[in-house]
């Protein structure tokens, strides 16, 4: 029992045991007046008590570490400097006055909070609207003239308000008429959340930003004499309500988790049904998370996108502490041999984020590294029922940021997805996969903006070849990256683009890879090896098969071929073809000179099989000094 305002109660964990065993139910403590537990775990919960988790297999285990049922009045539930996984089942209060924290924890050490289901409780705001019109008989459109009335009455939630003025006794215009209404309600402290707004027939219409319902009233007329008759018709109309849905949001504090490595989960849900929609995050002290989600039921471990476990994160908002400046990132790393060294440029595998409709990191001030997966299952939760496209927005920092984004081809063919990407300043990098079932990726339902720096974007698939996979908005991106297997890109709409790696798999003798109409100021091409050579494959060959440049408008040409092997590896290209466009004769390629460059490190060598450069003249061959 604590006294006063800002307890903490700081907790260190073991086992249960029972008998000899470490098991037992999990711990049941009563609390009263704490407002902040910090939990320091030191060995795994077996907890006997539930049939659910990750451990009931084996004997019949939710893994709860504690029940916070009779743990009442706490705001803030701690993992910190823990080495194992925290379970925390019951939590009794509103997910809204709540904060889930994890400082300093281990790597790999997750952190598990289910809240009691009758605290998951969304809502709904209800607001009504009141439009107040006067329009002349003779000429509707009109401007408004000399009028007998200096005011108006109504009721906001249940009270009588009364707006009168000289001002609006005088007004001529409508204009005027609405300034006169407004300056009014400024006088009257309870209006001054209502906003008005001049329609374009020139009617008034009242809203109130706190939800309140409006009810009609009555006109004021100078002297309170009512004209016996005029030119003049007065209505006061109550608008349909708008219904929006609250949802349910909690906060979530981050400080040094995996302590620069890679850390647990951090999952956040409902003991029965439902979930939390909204993270609030805030960052203090770099810090690393393999996934972030909400689910029901106490389960932790679902596979993403199955269909079998309700996820209910939608919304994600990323802050920092007062003064920090500390990173975040989000997912597994990418090993891409299995073999513990990660992928050159950082990113992390597409499951920190699963159907997460919006991720907002705009007020951010450290870098983001973000692995994200739109799913199929986005179709049923987002636009199942539908009937106007809803809006998937990814908006990064102002900092250097990552983003891994894998979505499902048959999402994003629904008419009714709409997908929005802004990297924000800083020098980014986009890697985006279409793919799915239906292997026809759709990006005409994708925007996708670079922001200010040097950007690149990274993509495994078909662009701009048809309109259903040529981007619906695509801007500031300097880099335009190829990897993966055959695909064929046509650069007509890919605007601002100024360089152009081929930087394909190696599987099969290689990937066939077609470039398409790339515009003058793009005059080199490189051809690397670096995702084949990743790892303990550091000294591997390299393979790509088909290069097909075609229409290509520069004068002059370079691909370059740059061996990323450590020693003696082999890049080879099948076949470089430099061409005119094989869809349409009349668009020539431009090329004249074709210089090709020999790139690589001590006794690599690269080759080239054949070439077919119709039009080229003038052929230059050149190597590194290296």
């Amino acid at each position: 029992t604590g006294k006063g305002e800002g307890n903490t109660l700081k907790v260190d964990l073991t086992h249960t045991v029972t008998g000899s065993l470490p098991v037992g139910s999990a711990i049941s403590a009563s609390t009263k007046n704490i407002q902040v537990v910090e939990f320091r775990e030191q060995a795994q919960q077996f907890d006997t008590g539930g049939v659910h988790g990750p451990f009931a297999p084996f004997i019949g285990s939710n893994g709860s570490t504690i029940d916070a049922e009779r743990m009442l009045g706490v705001k803030e539930w701690w993992s910190v400097n823990s080495r194992s996984d925290i379970q925390i089942e019951d939590v009794r209060s509103r997910p809204e006055d709540t904060t889930i924290g994890m400082r300093d924890t281990d790597p790999e050490v997750g952190f598990y909070v289910f809240f009691d289901p009758q605290q998951i409780q969304g809502g709904e705001n209800v607001k009504t609207a009141l439009t107040l019109s006067l329009t002349r008989i003779s000429d509707p459109a009109a401007e408004l003239g000399d009028t007998s009335i200096e005011g108006v009455s109504f009721k906001l939630a249940g009270q009588t308000y009364v707006l009168t003025s000289e001002a609006i006794a005088a007004a001529k215009t409508y204009a005027a008429w609405r300034d006169a209404l407004e300056a009014a309600a400024k006088t009257i402290p309870a209006l001054a959340g209502v906003s008005f707004v001049l329609n374009a027939d020139n009617s008034v219409t009242l809203i109130d930003a706190d939800g309140r319902e409006f009810e009609k009233g009555n006109w004021q007329f100078v002297g309170n004499q009512v004209p016996p008759d005029g030119d003049l018709v007065w209505k006061q109309v109550i608008g349909v309500p708008e219904r929006e849905d609250v949802l349910v949001t909690t906060n979530i504090k981050l400080d040094n988790v995996g302590r620069t490595s890679e850390g647990g989960d951090l999952v956040v849900g409902s003991l029965g049904d439902g979930g939390v929609q909204v993270f609030n995050v805030e960052v203090d002290r770099s810090s690393w998370l393999s996934n972030m989600r909400s689910t029901e039921h106490l389960d932790q471990g679902a596979a993403p996108g199955d269909g079998v476990i309700n996820e209910f994160l939608e919304e994600v908002y990323l802050t920092n502490k007062a003064g920090s400046k500390g990173n975040l990132t989000l997912g597994t790393a990418v090993y891409p041999n299995g073999d513990g060294v990660r992928h050159p440029d950082g990113r992390v595998h597409t499951n920190g984020l699963i159907d997460v409709r919006k991720f907002d990191a705009s007020a951010f001030k450290g870098q983001v590294n973000l692995g994200a997966t739109l799913g199929l299952d986005s179709v049923v939760r987002y636009l199942d029922g539908a009937t106007e496209p809803v809006k998937f927005e990814y908006t990064m920092s102002a900092q250097n940021d990552i983003l891994n984004l894998l979505v499902d081809d048959d999402l994003s063919d629904d008419p009714d997805f709409a997908l929005n990407v802004d990297m924000g300043a800083g020098d980014d990098r986009f890697i985006l996969e279409v793919d799915g079932v239906l292997a026809r990726p759709t990006l005409n339902s994708i925007s996708v903006d670079g922001g200010t720096g040097t950007n690149t974007i990274v993509v495994r698939s078909d662009v701009g070849m048809t309109a259903k996979n040529t981007f619906k908005s695509f801007q500031n991106f300097q880099n335009y990256e190829i990897e993966g297997g055959d695909s064929d890109h046509n650069f007509t709409k890919l605007n601002g683009v100024k360089t152009v790696v081929v930087a394909t798999d190696g599987i099969g003798g290689g990937a066939d890879t077609m470039l398409r109409d790339l515009p003058a100021d793009i005059a080199a091409v490189s051809v690397s090896g670096k995702n084949q050579t990743i790892g303990t494959a550091n000294n591997a060959d390299q393979s790509f098969a088909t290069i097909d440049v075609q229409a290509a408008k520069a004068a002059e040409l370079t691909v370059t071929l740059d061996n990323t092997a450590r020693t003696t590896g082999k890049l080879t290209v099948d076949d470089l073809l430099v061409r005119d466009n094989q869809d349409d004769l009349n668009d020539k390629s431009a090329v004249t000179t074709l210089n090709i460059v020999s790139n690589g490190v001590r006794n690599t060598t690269n080759a080239i099989g054949s070439i077919q450069a119709d039009g080229v003249s003038t052929f230059k061959l050149s190597r590194s000094e290296e």
